[in-house]
């Protein structure tokens, strides 16, 4: 035992006295000669001495089961460097893995994404699985963020009740999971940097995304819409342009140009949202309409939305159908599109709004 002892001191050095009494004394058991023996097969096998020192216990396994592992995890698609990786792995009973395995298949993970995410063939991940069906996550959303399955269920809990108290919703977090794969030192560090930039709680909940971006990123953005001229007011007030990339703001920013004063710009940066497409789009469809772009800068809808609003003025207010004349289709169009001319507010109002106001019809007597 003694040589043994001297053995895992030179391996493990301060490890050792960080093993539970358990597995200290089950290595303490362990002829020397077999220790040195599992260790050279380790370092053969790609785990490097400190990750060996981390999954010490594998010190006291059979080698012979060791390598019949290693050639398991190998026939699953998994490359030396990945087990090496996930050398915990090795300690693992087959059967569960191929378990684990076959369950991460039903859930729609091929072989590679199984591969890839290694780390879940060890814990159950049927349990936590049902955990996050039963917040809401659909197995597609779990799927695409299976690395959720690999985590504690007390972490998972953790950061629920951070978001809960921050005003999300169970909806919201599900449709936010992204989040529960974060720390939740993490969250609480950028819930008060964002708090300083003068982001309100409520702000923030409905921008919860920024709270899994990386603080640095968020405060490069910041300070690039200073630079552009926007108040910490107004960026506060517009959030979302926080978890842009700032290239990609700039260039929105320089294309609006073309079209607007910087000015209005400032004025009105939800429209460095939009994408060229809908914003040249629109400010063709508005001249197409005869409407200055300026005065009625409508660029946050498409052109087809735009559309679609004038087909329903077309067949609420003036009772267009097919079932007319080619001629009277065309006349009921010109009307239609006069109408949207002289009231360019139209475009902006929702469907309802568009029939409550500029479509009532008058009652029969």
């Amino acid at each position: 035992m003694e040589e043994s002892g001297q053995l895992l001191q030179k391996i493990l050095a301060d490890r050792l006295h960080e093993l539970d009494p358990a597995t200290k004394e089950i290595l303490l058991s362990v002829p020397a000669s077999a220790i040195l023996a599992l260790h050279s097969l380790l370092l053969k096998l790609g785990l490097t001495p400190e990750k060996i020192a981390s999954q010490a216990a594998l010190l006291a396994m059979n080698p012979d089961i060791l390598q019949r592992n290693f050639n398991f995890l190998k026939a699953l698609g998994l490359t030396p460097e990945k087990i090496a990786t996930n050398a915990q792995l090795l300690g693992e009973n087959p059967k569960t893995i191929r378990r684990n395995a076959e369950f991460l298949k039903r859930l729609g993970l091929s072989p590679e994404e199984i591969a890839s995410r290694a780390a879940l063939l060890a814990p159950n991940p049927r349990r936590n699985f049902n955990f996050l069906k039963a917040l809401g996550l659909t197995p597609e959303k779990i799927a695409a963020r299976a690395y959720l399955l690999g985590r504690g269920q007390d972490a998972l809990r953790g950061n629920i009740d951070f978001l809960k108290a921050l005003g999300l919703s169970p909806e919201e977090i599900a449709s936010r999971a992204e989040l529960l794969g974060r720390g939740l030192d993490t969250l609480r560090r950028n819930l008060g940097f964002l708090k300083a930039l003068g982001l309100t709680p409520e702000k923030i909940a409905t921008n919860a995304q920024l709270l899994g971006r990386n603080p640095e990123t968020i405060r490069r953005n910041a300070e690039f819409l200073r630079q552009l001229g926007l108040s910490p007011e107004k960026i506060a007030s517009q959030a979302q342009l926080l978890s842009m990339n700032p290239d990609t703001v700039q260039r929105k920013f320089e294309f609006l140009r073309r079209f607007f004063p910087k000015e209005f710009i400032l004025r009105n940066p939800v429209f460095l949202e939009n994408s060229h497409e809908v914003v040249e789009g629109s400010v063709q469809f508005l001249h197409s309409l005869g409407i200055d772009h300026e005065k009625y800068p409508f660029v946050n809808t498409t052109p087809s939305c735009k559309r679609h609003k004038i087909a329903v003025l077309l067949r609420e207010k003036y009772g267009y159908s097919q079932d007319l004349t080619q001629d009277e289709r065309k006349e009921l169009i010109a009307k239609a599109r006069e109408f949207v001319r002289h009231n360019p507010m139209a475009l902006r109002f929702s469907e309802k709004r568009i029939k409550d106001r500029f479509c009532a019809r008058i009652p029969p007597a």
